[in-house]
């Protein structure tokens, strides 16, 4: 973690949570989405370059 996120959080008062990557028990919804988005968007999908890639994500998502 670096220190600059630190500072931010504590400037702002945030409290940072961290979860080991991977456990759905944890985080199941953002753990399901990135599964779904793998699954369903980069799995199919080879980009041409950053433009291309937001365009289809784009499109993923409508």
């Amino acid at each position: 973690m670096s220190m600059e996120l630190v500072h931010w959080g504590y400037e702002l008062r945030v409290v940072l949570l961290f979860y080991r990557q991977g456990k759905l028990t944890h985080n199941r919804y953002i753990e399901s989405f990135n599964r779904k988005f793998c699954d369903e968007c980069f799995q199919v999908s080879w980009f041409l370059d950053l433009a291309d890639a937001s365009q289809r994500i784009e499109a993923w998502r409508l």
